[in-house]
C-alpha cells in the first residue's frame, strides 16, 4: 500500500521557520550596538592586546560589537592628524594624559566624565597626582589606564661585582659614575640618533633642582630659559658632559637600542622607561635593576617622569548609553592588570597591581610615593616648542655651550608665545 504524505503543512512550517529566523536576525542586528574604539598601538603586539580585551567585553555583552581603530603613527602631529581625520567615527579613545589630552579637550573632541567619576568613587581608586593628569578646569576627562616611570636601569650582577649600590644623592651618583669609568665601562648610556630620550635628562635636572612648580612654569612658557634656574640645569648637565660620562657613540643609537649594551656591560646605567625592557629576553631581564633619579638639593624632591595613557569618551560616545559599561570594563582591576602586564607597564590604580616582577613592583611603588607625575618633556610642552628643544638638547651634547643653548631656547620661547621685549 502506498501512503501519500501531505507535504503542504511541512512546507508551510519550513517557510514559517525561515521567515521567523530571518525576522529574528534582522531584529538582532538592529539591536546590536557598536563601539568604535581608537587605541594607541604603534606595534601589532599592542593592537592585539587591546583586541583581545575587546573580545572579552563582547563575550560579556553579546549585543555590543567593538570595532577597534588602530592609531599607529609615531610622530605626534601625524598621530593627531590621523585621529582628527576620523573624529566622527570614534566613540572611545585610548590617548595620552596631561597636555596631549587637553589638546583633545580644547578641540571639543572629548567630553568630561565628572558624573561617572563621582558616582563610582574614583577619587578613592586613584591618587591625586594621577587625577591631576586628567583634570582640566576642575573637570575629569579620562580614566587612567597605564603608566610607567623613567629612571635608571642597570645590571644587578655588575653592581654586585664592583661593590657599588644604587645612589640616592648626587655625590653618591657621581661616585657611581667614577667607579664605572675606572672599570672601563661607559657610565651613562644615551642614544641621540633620534633625540627623544635626551629630554629626560633636562626634565629630571629641572625637577630635582627646582621642584614641580618651577617646572610647570617652564611648561606653560612663563619662565625664561635664560633665567638662573634653567642656566643652573644646563651647568649641571655640562659638568657631566665635561667629565665624559656619556656614551661616546650616542649618535649611532636610538634610545630603544641601549638595554642590550647594559646587559653586555658596555655601558653602566640608562635613563629610560620600562618599555625598553622588551629589547631583552625575559631570562636576561631578571638581572636588570632600577633606581630613581637621585636627589640634588635638600628639598627631598621626588617627582617622577611617568607617562600615562587614559581611556576618554568622545562627543560621539557621549550620545550612546552603552558606553558606560565599556568605561566600567576598562576600569576593572582585571582589565587593568591584563593590559599592563602585557605592556610591561603598571596601572595607576593601586588595587590593580599584581605583577610579580620585582622591577615593575619597585617602579610602581616609586610612582605611588611621588608628589608630582610629569608626562615627559615632549608630552608636557607644546609640540613646536618640544621638537625645537629636543634638537637643541642634542646639539648641546656636542657643543656644551650653556649661553648658546639658553639663548636659542629663550628666543624660541619668546617667538612661540609672542612675548615682546619690555
Amino acid at each position: 500500500m502506498i501512503h501519500i504524505i501531505n507535504v503542504r503543512p511541512l512546507i508551510s512550517l519550513l517557510l514559517f521557520s525561515v521567515l521567523f529566523l530571518k525576522t529574528f536576525l534582522v531584529y538582532a542586528m538592529s539591536e546590536q550596538q557598536v563601539i568604535n574604539f581608537a587605541v594607541l598601538a604603534n606595534t601589532k603586539i599592542k593592537e592585539q592586546i587591546y583586541r583581545d580585551r575587546a573580545r572579552d567585553f563582547e563575550i560579556i555583552h553579546p549585543n555590543i560589537k567593538v570595532r577597534l581603530i588602530r592609531l599607529h603613527s609615531k610622530n605626534y602631529p601625524d598621530l593627531l592628524a590621523e585621529l582628527l581625520a576620523i573624529r566622527d567615527e570614534v566613540d572611545v579613545i585610548n590617548w595620552f594624559a596631561s597636555n596631549r589630552l587637553k589638546t583633545l579637550v580644547d578641540n571639543g573632541f572629548v567630553v568630561d566624565i565628572n558624573d561617572y567619576w563621582q558616582e563610582n568613587y574614583l577619587d578613592f581608586q586613584f591618587k591625586h597626582a594621577s587625577k591631576e593628569q586628567v583634570l582640566f578646569n576642575n573637570k575629569v576627562y579620562g580614566i587612567p589606564l597605564t603608566s610607567y616611570i623613567w629612571g635608571f636601569y642597570y645590571k644587578i650582577s655588575l653592581f654586585k661585582r664592583l661593590g657599588i649600590k644604587p645612589p640616592k644623592t648626587w655625590p653618591e651618583f657621581i661616585h657611581l659614575l667614577d667607579t664605572l669609568e675606572q672599570n672601563q665601562i661607559a657610565p651613562i648610556a644615551l642614544g641621540t640618533k633620534y633625540p627623544w630620550q635626551i629630554a629626560g635628562w633636562f626634565d629630571y635636572l629641572m625637577l630635582r633642582l627646582h621642584g614641580a612648580e618651577k617646572y610647570k612654569q617652564l611648561v606653560k612658557g612663563e619662565l625664561a630659559y635664560t633665567s638662573d634656574e634653567v642656566v643652573l640645569v644646563f651647568n649641571y648637565w655640562k659638568n657631566l658632559l665635561n667629565k665624559k660620562y656619556f656614551f661616546a657613540q650616542h649618535r649611532f643609537f636610538d634610545g630603544d637600542e641601549l638595554m642590550p649594551l647594559i646587559y653586555r656591560e658596555v655601558v653602566g646605567i640608562n635613563l629610560i622607561g620600562s618599555f625598553s625592557l622588551s629589547s631583552l629576553p625575559i631570562k636576561n631581564q631578571t638581572d636588570i635593576g632600577f633606581f630613581p633619579f637621585p636627589t640634588i638639593t635638600d628639598k627631598n624632591e621626588n617627582s617622577v617622569l611617568a607617562p600615562m595613557s587614559v581611556i576618554a569618551l568622545t562627543n560621539n560616545g557621549a550620545k550612546k548609553s552603552h558606553l558606560i559599561p565599556f568605561l566600567q570594563f576598562f576600569n576593572t582591576n582585571e582589565t587593568q592588570v591584563f593590559i599592563n602586564e602585557r605592556l610591561s607597564t603598571f596601572s595607576p590604580k593601586q588595587s590593580a597591581r599584581i605583577d610579580g616582577r620585582p622591577i615593575i613592583k619597585k617602579t610602581a611603588e616609586i610612582f605611588e610615593a611621588a608628589h608630582y607625575h610629569s608626562q615627559y618633556f615632549d608630552l608636557e610642552f607644546e609640540f613646536e616648542m618640544a621638537e625645537y628643544a629636543k634638537k637643541a638638547f642634542s646639539d648641546f651634547i656636542n657643543h656644551q655651550d650653556v649661553d648658546k643653548i639658553s639663548t636659542l631656547l629663550e628666543q624660541k620661547r619668546r617667538a612661540h608665545y609672542s612675548i615682546k621685549d619690555k
